[in-house]
């Protein structure tokens, strides 16, 4: 199920890549690798400290990950974003 889930992300962020979407600021693969693993340790700090983080902190860095600005939301990166909507 997981290689399934990655795949599809994988996939997903091709096609974002292709559009335009986003940036390929690494391959599709790698996307979805660190995007995975960045949503489950925010699964994880939140079982351990509920509460720690607000929704914008959250949406921040996954925005991060994908290189791209979120309205409203500070992204705490130092590389270039794009405008695309998420």
């Amino acid at each position: 199920r997981a290689t399934e889930a990655h795949a599809r992300m994988a996939r997903g962020f091709t096609a974002w890549m292709a559009d335009g979407i986003i940036e390929p600021v690494a391959s599709p693969d790698t996307l979805a690798t660190v995007f995975r693993a960045l949503v489950v340790g925010l699964e994880m700090q939140n079982r351990i400290h509920p509460g720690a983080m607000d929704i914008d902190t959250v949406t921040a860095a996954l925005a991060s990950v994908l290189n791209v600005e979120v309205a409203g939301v500070e992204v705490p990166s130092t590389h270039r974003r794009t405008t695309a909507p998420i």
